[in-house]
């Protein structure tokens, strides 16, 4: 990793770069494969469908089904795209602007696993009993709270933002997909076979767009941090 942002022109801070960013591209196309094939037996599962229900419910069913899938995939990939854009800023924010040591970034990292233990059966509870979509709502606010109180420089208020980054995490694994689960049951309730087929199907799409995310927006939010560095001469 310091050879990358180093000034040395050895051959390992040469080629690193350039085989790390072969692998990231190899990956890429891999998870984009892996996608292109879960789309086909996506359409060829429409297809059948409708050959063997006909009429015009079997298309209101495919509208349908593809309209809860955009949705959920929209959300699903603007929430997981801002827990990658950050990552690449939170160590260094709080090494040089906050002033931690290594060891209490360390432990910063464990209260935010903690604190995700912790709430995410209270707000998967909570989500059921007083609406997914408002809690899927309060994650885009906990997301900012978090990172405004970070931004403040003060010591303690980081470690609350870690406490409320654990209570997103929670959000994010349990109000999202529950959500998808209750409009599924909500809008295919004659089709339970084909409506596990399809969340199977679904859950493995995002897993795959979320690994695409990760690496794009990671790298992407890298480049500009080590470019604003450079501009400002940090």
């Amino acid at each position: 990793m310091v050879a990358i942002f180093s000034d040395d022109t050895n051959s390992s801070a040469y080629y690193f770069p350039i085989l790390f960013g072969i692998f990231v591209f190899l990956g890429i196309i891999q998870l984009f494969i892996m996608y292109l094939q879960n789309e086909l037996q996506d359409m060829n599962f429409s297809l059948n469908y409708s050959l063997q229900a006909g009429g015009d419910y079997s298309m209101t069913f495919i509208a349908n089904k593809n309209s809860l899938k955009f949705r959920y995939i929209l959300a699903y990939v603007f929430m997981r795209s801002s827990v990658w854009a950050k990552s690449p800023y939170i160590w260094s924010m709080y090494y040089f602007y906050h002033k931690f040591t290594v060891t209490e970034i360390g432990v910063l990292y464990v209260i935010d696993a903690i604190s995700a233990l912790i709430f995410g059966p209270i707000t998967g509870n909570l989500a059921d009993k007083f609406g997914r979509k408002a809690f899927c709502q309060f994650y885009n606010f906990s997301v900012c709270l978090n990172l405004g109180l970070r931004l403040t420089g003060n010591q303690g208020m980081a470690y609350l933002a870690q406490v409320l980054t654990g209570v997103g995490a929670g959000l994010a694994t349990t109000s999202f997909e529950a959500w998808v689960v209750s409009e599924s049951i909500r809008e295919f309730q004659r089709y339970e076979n084909d409506r596990e087929k399809f969340l199977k199907k679904l859950f493995k799409t995002v897993n795959i767009f979320d690994a695409c995310i990760s690496i794009i927006t990671s790298a992407a939010a890298a480049i500009v941090y080590v470019s604003i560095l450079k501009l400002f001469h940090f």
